[in-house]
């Protein structure tokens, strides 16, 4: 298939990627000349009526979102957007989460974190599950964790945590 280039995608709605392991989905920068991809701005779901669902989905180089005059600091933001993860890995984001999900339903099944430079999973005002998964190499700025939740119900069962550079789970705020 051909490829797109983006910079950034923003989805006023529901936005789904279901793939299989045999034919996942990438989403991740422009090729350099040296063969590596370059940074990206990364997603951003705002106010879906619907739930959206991601399934073998690869999100790698985010730095956050600069979009029509916001600053979205997370490289993948859900905002007042459900969203079902299964199998989805998210890799070497330079901004401030990897995936952050604000006054939302969220399940995460077998979502891998991996090299932040700051937190993996950010949960804020948000009701969800995260079952398995593993979180690695987390805040290689410093001062970074696994999972930070605030104002939150999160229940966390069978995640692996390795090289968090602060806590693995941070719970504040009523959570």
């Amino acid at each position: 298939p051909p490829t797109q280039i983006l910079h950034q995608m923003a989805v006023h709605g529901t936005r789904h990627a279901e793939r299989t392991p045999d034919a996942p989905v990438f989403l991740e920068g422009v090729p350099q000349a040296d063969g590596n991809t370059g940074p990206w701005q990364g997603v951003v779901a705002m106010q879906a009526t619907e739930r959206s669902r991601w399934s073998h989905v690869t999100v790698r180089h985010t730095t956050g979102i600069d979009y029509a005059g916001w600053r979205l600091t997370g490289g993948v933001r859900f905002y007042r957007s459900d969203v079902t993860m299964t199998q989805v890995a998210f890799t070497d984001n330079r901004g401030e989460d990897a995936l952050n999900i604000i006054h939302a339903d969220f399940t995460l099944e077998d979502v891998d974190i991996m090299w932040t430079a700051s937190d993996g999973f950010d949960a804020d005002f948000s009701t969800g599950i995260i079952e398995g998964g593993t979180y690695e190499e987390i805040g290689q700025i410093g001062g970074s964790d696994g999972i930070d939740i605030s104002g939150s119900i999160v229940t966390i069962t069978g995640t692996r945590f390795q090289h968090v550079n602060d806590k693995a789970i941070s719970a504040g705020e009523a959570s």
